[in-house]
């Protein structure tokens, strides 16, 4: 964990007041996922997903926090607000997405909501009886799942996005005539990667003099990179090339703060999710000999979408572990409410390789638990809070390029 001496240096009380006077002026996307990787030495952000897909991962103890920020964010969007819509991913193999979901709609219905459930397009290999279909969940919860046509039928006055928009935002979803948040137009058909790194490196330049640290410690090194075709042997010198400049840089850097380990980069796509197209490099020749698997998995991205450019980020080594293996938080929030947390850990990866990949596990605490010092629980919360800012800035400038202004019907 980030090192004990340096958190009691930490001003968390003028760190949290900053943050909550800029969340006060600034439109929040409604719910966001962070990945936090701490490597003892450094603590940030590593990954922020704007549709979440793990609430059933939460503790159950932490559930009255969920339905109180869940009643604050739906009025502020849709005040008096008695019916919401779920837009969900089509993909129904993943048994535990499904359970996310049915979690998701269990803490709007508990929150005080008529909430139903349905897809932008058809759900594949399902039959719909009377517009309706039955899904089974991981646990064996039934998910009823209306078809989106039904749904046109229907007034809502809120439908809450769970769904990356890989393939783009379907015109039916204006057709509903009700609010969307977070907004279509920040699905990962047209938000970058690096786009949220941008802006999280500038609120974090700031939260870094009130927390009274140096930003360094906050936030990792990355370069953007695009227009690179990962099979041709031209581009993949290139890219080595880069990779092996960032690594230069981040080994004087290292050496100037007395950090005795050796730096290491992540390869990933500029766009995409689940844990897609990543890959760990210790030295820029590694990407000129990439096999085969690795030069497909970082070609495309899901739905077989692809890779239009690279993000190349200083790797951080995670300092945290749960039995033995090793671990990164994930913490949740909604609008600006911090309403959970858990570990995602992996029996199959070290600590310098992406958790979120083949052997992941998860394990649910309390944020009141004891398994974590409060005190570093608050300091993640800080990183999370500062990752919402700057996903809203990110959506800010998002909107403003796609239509000159804010679509009104696709709200944050």
């Amino acid at each position: 964990m980030f090192l004990a001496e340096r958190l009691r240096l930490l001003d968390f009380a003028r760190a949290e007041a900053w943050l909550l006077s800029q969340e006060l002026e600034t439109n929040l996307p409604f719910y966001l996922s962070v990945d936090i990787r701490d490597s003892g030495t450094k603590a940030l952000p590593v990954d922020a997903n704007l549709y979440p897909a793990g609430f059933n991962n939460l503790h159950p103890d932490d559930s009255y926090y969920v339905r109180e920020a869940i009643r604050e964010a739906v009025e502020k969007r849709a005040a008096g607000a008695q019916k919401i819509l779920i837009l969900m991913e089509e993909h129904t193999r993943n048994l535990w997405y499904l359970e996310n979901v049915w979690t998701l709609k269990q803490f709007l219905e508990s929150a005080g909501y008529v909430t139903e459930v349905s897809t932008p397009r058809d759900l594949e290999g399902v039959v719909y009886q009377n517009g309706l279909v039955y899904l089974k969940t991981a646990t064996g919860n039934i998910l009823p799942v209306w078809h989106f046509s039904q749904c046109l039928k229907r007034k809502y006055d809120l439908a809450i996005l769970n769904h990356d928009l890989s393939y783009g935002v379907p015109a039916e979803l204006e057709q509903l005539g009700c609010p969307i948040c977070p907004s279509p137009l920040l699905g990962w058909h047209r938000r970058r990667k690096s786009h949220f790194f941008a802006e999280y490196d500038l609120v974090v330049e700031e939260l870094a003099k009130h927390l009274r640290v140096e930003s360094f410690f906050l936030r990792a090194k990355y370069l953007r990179i695009d227009n690179i075709d990962i099979f041709s042997e031209k581009d993949r010198y290139f890219l080595a090339q880069k990779a092996t400049q960032l690594l230069d840089e981040l080994k004087r850097d290292y050496q100037e703060h007395d950090i005795s380990e050796n730096p290491y980069l992540v390869l990933k796509s500029d766009h995409g999710t689940y844990g897609m197209g990543v890959v760990t490099i210790e030295q820029g020749e590694e990407l000129l000999s990439l096999n085969r698997r690795e030069k497909n998995r970082l070609s495309h991205g899901k739905g077989g979408k692809a890779t239009e450019g690279f993000v190349l980020q200083e790797g951080i080594a995670t300092s945290l572990a749960y039995e033995g293996y090793p671990a990164e938080m994930v913490v949740y929030q909604i609008d600006r409410q911090v309403v959970g947390q858990f570990l995602r850990y992996n029996t199959e990866k070290d600590v310098r390789h992406n958790l979120n990949s083949t052997g992941m596990r998860f394990f649910s605490f309390s944020k009141h638990g004891s398994f974590l010092p409060q005190g570093v629980l608050r300091f993640y919360a800080i990183l999370s809070r500062s990752a919402m800012l700057a996903a809203a800035r990110e959506a800010m400038r998002a909107q403003v390029l796609a239509c000159g202004g804010y679509e009104i019907s696709f709200s944050h």
